[in-house]
């Protein structure tokens, strides 16, 4: 009976971390199941080839300009992108970012693969598992920092106990965990769960030296592997500004601690300025060319939320969820609150002002991914107050509706799969063919807008 209660008090002590291992094993295991690392065009596809490819180019193939790809004894030449410079290098279009977040586990299998004289290209399918476990490895991440910085606000592990699997099934988080896991979008909702933790921690010790080094680090991780999210760094300056006095900017020791936090954001950069420099002969190179650019003054904000081709709360509800949470967010914690609602209101203009606001292929509005570590905060705020509801009829419907809004992302999931929800070309017709509809009741494919890229560089949007 002694062993049974401690057994009890052990796992109701660390359920929470149980519940992450729990998640993230699961997820493991539905990756093996899947097995798409056995298939020549999955995982490193798309996007995740420009990623990828410093890692091959480095050490394997000792060419980081990638003129080797020219070889026709190349066996991987296929798996190559990038655009050949006058340099006579080629150049990536993708920063270096994700590719620091796949070495340890590229580094680990290639040497393997080595010294056991097994086939060691870089593009067979151990090195595909190797990606698939980091990205499994920064799922596990995020949610451990998700979970630490939702303990410095909320004193109840069972709302954080519900954030987990929300986050880790009920948004589009799963699907590029488990279908598509090498892209960039795991690896940054890990990054920005790390940097929201120690970006609390250090506006509360701003002269911390620790919470510095790490916050220069990961503000220029972050923003090396997609750099628009360095608008993350809002939310600690935000916080700062809420809570310290202006003349604390002038302390000689707080100048120190930010310019320690600025030179390490840049030393994270070197590797790609000297990288470009090689391959261009220009430290600073824009590589998406001039044809790919930001329509400040024509965001698309209201089609890339409520748009049915990717809109973020039709193809991710229990988002409304988590934005009706700024409301109690505000009630708990109006800095937390100004500073999370700062930052996301740029980061949705500067996302939706992309000329291809859809993103391409995905399921939903994939870019949001990595921001859900701050809107955990305003989720869990929700479901803190949504406990503390006056009438059970709101709790009851309240419970219903994050249940309901999660698993229509399990079934937005299962049916883009299979084809009917389309990758870049849904319209409301086509989403009521789908979902409202009965299966053979019409054809979805006559029902979409296929969007013109072309056009869409110039800023028109055929679908509108």
């Amino acid at each position: 009976m002694l062993s049974r209660v401690k057994v009890f008090n052990f796992f109701n002590k660390h359920k929470v971390n149980i519940t992450i291992l729990a998640v993230v094993l699961l997820i493991a295991n539905i990756n093996k199941n899947i097995g798409l690392y056995n298939h020549e065009t999955c995982i490193i596809e798309n996007d995740v080839v420009s990623y990828y490819a410093y890692l091959p180019a480095f050490f394997i193939y000792n060419d980081i300009g990638l003129t080797f790809k020219d070889s026709t004894d190349f066996s991987c030449k296929h798996l190559i992108w990038a655009t050949k410079t006058s340099t006579g290098k080629y150049v990536i279009k993708t920063s270096m970012g994700v590719a620091i977040a796949y070495m340890p586990f590229f580094l680990v299998t290639h040497y393997v693969l080595k010294y056991t004289n097994n086939e060691a290209c870089g593009y067979s399918p151990p090195y595909k598992i190797a990606l698939v476990v980091s990205s499994v490895f920064f799922l596990f991440l995020g949610l451990i920092f998700v979970k630490r910085t939702l303990r410095l606000f909320f004193d109840s592990d069972w709302i954080i106990l519900s954030i987990i699997p929300i986050l880790s099934f009920g948004t589009n988080l799963y699907f590029y965990t488990v279908y598509e896991p090498a892209y960039s979008h795991v690896y940054s909702f890990a990054l920005i769960s790390v940097f929201i933790y120690y970006s609390v921690r250090w506006v509360r010790d701003i002269y911390n030296v620790k919470y510095a080094i790490i916050l220069g680090i990961f503000i220029g991780w972050i923003s090396l592997t997609r750099p628009t999210n360095i608008v993350i760094a809002l939310f600690p300056i935000t916080l700062f500004f809420l809570q310290h006095s202006i003349k604390e900017i002038f302390n000689i020791r707080f100048i120190k601690i930010v310019s320690l936090i600025a030179i390490l954001a840049i030393v994270i950069w070197i590797p790609q300025l000297l990288y470009w420099k090689y391959v261009t002969g220009n430290y600073f190179y824009y590589s998406y060319g001039s044809n790919e650019r930001f329509f400040f003054d024509n965001p698309r904000i209201i089609k890339g939320l409520l748009g049915f081709r990717k809109g973020f709360f039709i193809y991710t509800p229990i988002m409304i969820v988590a934005f009706i949470g700024f409301y109690f967010l505000f009630k708990k914690n109006k800095n937390l609150f100004l500073a999370a609602s700062i930052t996301t209101l740029i980061y949705i203009y500067i996302t939706f002002s992309w000329w291809c606001w859809w993103y391409g292929g995905s399921l939903g509005m994939r870019p949001f991914i990595d921001f859900y570590s701050l809107w955990s905060l305003t989720l869990a705020s929700f479901m803190y107050y949504m406990v503390r509801f006056r009438y059970k009829f709101f709790r009851v419907i309240s419970i219903l509706l994050v249940i309901f809004f999660s698993y229509m992302n399990i079934e937005y999931t299962l049916q883009y799969k299979k084809g009917r929800v389309h990758y870049d070309s849904m319209t409301w017709e086509a989403y009521k063919c789908v979902f409202f509809t009965k299966r053979s009741g019409c054809d979805v494919y006559s029902l979409l807008c296929c969007p013109n890229y072309e056009l869409a560089q110039k800023g028109i949007d055929r679908c509108d």
